[in-house]
């Protein structure tokens, strides 16, 4: 991969430069990634809004932070890595959503707008190559979006210890 440099470098390489030296494989694998995963992203936020079982919607979180999260060790390599999560695999109980966030007495409307966010997250890294910006702005949406999921998939671990 080209280097990329900082928005507004000599050395910074646009997107679609970018894609011009990738395999047609890989840019299926890259586009495939970043698209499932916004989209899981976007699938738990909507089952967190219809209240449905918090094992659904960790579900979805969890499947869009490893499609994100391959797509940034593919995308990214020179950057600073993502951290790797170290979390059990632990399961919730068997409760809708609300009340899953509910027992461990976090604010729901709070728990909300941070898997908003994380959507928002996602969408930015995608935003970002449909505007054809610099790759290392890619990579630094797709941090932040990471950086999200991770938080949510952190609570969501606290919450599921048994009391």
């Amino acid at each position: 991969m080209p280097a990329a440099g900082a928005a507004g470098d000599e050395d910074a390489v646009r997107w679609t430069a970018y894609t011009a030296t990738i395999a047609p494989r890989q840019l299926t694998r890259i586009v495939n990634l970043l698209t499932t995963g916004y989209g899981f992203a976007y699938l738990a936020a909507r089952a967190a809004e219809k209240d449905r079982s918090a094992e659904i919607v960790l579900t979805r979180l969890r499947r869009a932070e490893a499609q994100l999260a391959e797509l940034y060790s593919t995308l990214c390599p020179a950057a600073v890595p993502a951290a790797e999560p170290q979390r059990a695999a632990r399961e919730p109980p068997p409760l809708q959503w609300s009340a899953f966030v509910a027992q461990g007495a976090h604010d729901l409307s709070g728990v909300t707008r941070l898997l908003a966010d994380a959507v928002v997250g996602a969408r930015r890294a995608a935003d970002a190559v449909q505007e054809d910006e610099d790759v290392e702005q890619v990579c630094l949406r797709l941090t932040t979006a990471l950086g999200m999921l991770a938080r949510l998939l952190d609570l969501a671990q606290i919450l599921a210890l048994p009391a």
